[in-house]
């Protein structure tokens, strides 16, 4: 007992210096790394700010200032790349210090405030059935998008530094217990830390949009892959604590997670993002997830390592099996032998992504999966095998993760949204326009006569002939990105791309302007009774205050349009629309954006219900403050009432 009651206070202690650990670390890096100078400058500046923080004092900010000014470029350097570490080891201390806190309180006994079980529990307590839970569920859809922003990325030897040190420091706060472990795990954080210091944070030269690419592509590898799967089972655990008529059974939870991403075809701007990019950047994806899918069959197959002496017969995985060639390293393991299968075409279908991949000559693999839905099948059949010899509890795990990864990401990763400037698609109107069979000035006429003249050419019989010889290179590279989606749709998924977004959405003649373009690329086609069939769907981006302002007026006319409504039925009769943080904040000041953004929402949910249409509002928010930033769950609970729904 007084053993363990040392070990106990030595943890207490542990925890208690934990608080001051890192930025201590890093003291003793800058102390032996750059010298007294710079250690006790740092020191000065750090506690000087912060007494000028809490007792403001002009004539201390003077002194402190004059401080600043005597040290040359290099020592400035070094000084910033010290406050700049130090608010990084803060981070990664504050994030700890929060999973300890809501470790420990679920340790007692205690929810989280806005857990899983925390509110199915306040679901409950108002009185909702199980089923009306599940219900809810159901209609869930969340969407984190990544954007792409290259002077906020850092880069991936970066990442990975800050990783590793988070990975150390919490093991220290969890694993040791003796003196001798804490000095040994304080010695390796140091190091760590000393290596972050010498690390490079800035790109020697300006990151290109692969470079992007694989910046998001880093995020999945080290964090969603493992977390998304655990995010469904710990809501299925919460629902069994709270509803223990649900313990027992397999709720079959569905896919309320997906992903989105600007990375490779936000264009708005950004002249380097061309179709070959956002090809190449979807195919970058498919090999990403491909790879996942293939390192989690693999360890399946670890698992599954059943003899078949003891299979159920009959067999529909058996027959499949007797059906193909034999395989004499898994004669008598049915599962291994079938999960070798999947992993050859899993294998195939890589290689067929990459030799595409910067080159559209890749040849085609016979083996290779056509679509997401093939391999679904497969690994269904797997569960379904399992079920049917009395071990579903072993669909719960592995097999479950996988099967919840390609319901959430399929073979695209994160659905790709397109983004390109409403004055673009007007300029390749109008050039459309002036070279067709009844030439015509498309930019002369007032918004009535865009809006009908749109409207019949989207809705007319014979295709729109023009001569493409005469558009200038930027309006044929943006037919080139319309005709990309049919491309991409059949080599990889028909969900690969997301919506096309119009940022600078002034009137509804830019929305029908990208329809226009649609149609002339074969996405929208019109029906022998005279209706349109599309397979894209529009997004207006409302970002400045004004057009924040306009969105009801705007969008009332699209509803008017007997073609646009008939547009919406590929979205089962949804309206997307973006709102837009940063420009509206950069605008009118982040109080006005916020009062017109309260408005603007208010506006577009009414109009849309006036129509039966169902509003997808995506909120255009991230980074600082300034930009829209904050904690997402405040963010929600803060909508206008009614624009959240159900």
């Amino acid at each position: 007992m007084k053993q363990l009651t040392q070990v106990d206070d030595t943890a207490k202690d542990n925890n208690n210096l934990s608080r001051t650990l890192l930025p201590d670390l890093l003291g003793e890096v800058i102390l032996q790394q750059e010298g007294q100078e710079i250690f006790d400058a740092v020191e000065q500046l750090r506690k000087g700010f912060i007494q000028q923080r809490l007792v403001p004092n002009d004539a201390r900010k003077s002194e402190l200032l004059k401080q600043i000014d005597k040290f040359n470029s290099p020592d400035i350097d070094r000084i910033i790349h010290a406050f700049s570490t130090f608010f990084h080891l803060t981070n990664i201390a504050e994030d700890d210090l929060a999973q300890r806190q809501r470790s420990e309180k679920e340790a007692q006994g205690e929810t989280w405030s806005n857990s899983f079980e925390d509110t199915v529990s306040g679901f409950r307590e108002q009185g909702k059935s199980l089923e009306q839970v599940l219900e809810l569920i159901s209609s869930l859809h969340y969407q984190p998008t990544f954007t792409a922003h290259p002077t906020e990325a850092k880069p991936p030897v970066v990442l990975e530094a800050l990783h590793r040190i988070h990975s150390e420091y919490s093991r220290l706060n969890t694993n040791c217990h003796s003196q001798l472990e804490i000095d040994e795990q304080r010695q390796r954080l140091k190091a760590m830390i000393q290596i972050f210091w010498k690390t490079e944070m800035v790109r020697p030269e300006k990151p290109t949009v692969y470079d992007e690419i694989e910046n998001s592509l880093y995020y999945f590898r080290e964090s969603i892959f493992a977390c998304l799967p655990a995010i469904y089972r710990d809501l299925e655990r919460a629902i069994k604590r709270v509803y223990p008529e649900a313990r027992g059974k397999q709720l079959d939870l569905p896919n309320i997670i997906r992903f989105g991403t600007w990375v490779g075809g936000d264009r708005d701007g950004n002249p380097f993002v061309t179709p070959a990019i956002t090809r190449d950047a979807l195919r970058m994806q498919h090999v990403e997830i491909l790879s996942e899918y293939l390192r989690r069959v693999k360890e399946l197959s670890k698992i599954l390592t059943h003899s078949i002496d003891h299979f159920r017969r009959p067999s529909k995985l058996l027959d499949y099996l007797t059906a193909q060639p034999a395989h004499a390293k898994y004669k008598n393991e049915p599962y291994r032998h079938y999960l070798s299968l999947v992993e050859q075409r899993l294998l195939a279908t890589m290689a067929q992504a990459r030799a595409r991949t910067g080159d559209d000559s890749g040849s085609g693999e016979p083996l290779a999966y056509g679509c997401e839905a093939e391999l679904l099948a497969e690994l269904q059949l797997l569960a379904d095998t399992l079920f049917d010899n009395n071990e579903s509890n072993l669909t719960r795990g592995s097999l479950q993760d996988l099967l919840c990864l390609i319901g959430s990401c399929g073979f695209y990763l994160s659905q790709m949204d397109i983004r390109q400037e409403s004055s673009l698609h007007s300029n390749a109107v109008h050039e459309i326009a002036a070279n067709s069979e009844q030439a015509l000035n498309y930019l002369a006429m007032d918004e009535p006569g865009r809006i009908k003249w749109l409207t019949d050419q989207i809705g007319a019989e014979h295709d729109l002939q023009y001569d493409a010889k005469k558009l200038t290179v930027q309006s044929t590279e943006i037919l080139a990105v319309f005709e990309l989606f049919q491309t991409m749709r059949n080599e990889l998924s028909t969900n690969c791309f997301g919506s096309y977004i119009i940022s600078m959405t002034h009137s509804a003649s830019h929305i029908m302007e990208v329809a226009l373009l649609a149609r002339i690329a074969g996405l929208i086609t019109v029906k022998a009774d005279g209706t349109v069939d599309s397979q894209i769907h529009i997004a207006p981006l409302f970002e400045t205050v004004k057009d924040l302002e306009l969105a009801e007026q705007i969008l009332q006319q699209l509803f008017n349009i007997p073609l646009y409504r008939q547009m919406l039925g590929f979205r089962g009769d949804q309206q997307e629309v973006m709102l837009g943080y940063s420009d509206s904040c950069k605008d009118g000041g982040i109080l006005a954006s916020s009062w017109n953004l309260y408005r603007a929402q208010q506006r577009i949910v009414r109009v849309c219900g006036q129509h039966q249409i169902k509003c997808l509002l995506f909120h255009g928010r991230g980074g600082t403050i300034g930009r829209g930033g904050g904690p997402t769950h405040e963010s929600i609970l803060s909508q206008p009432p009614g624009t959240v729904q159900s």
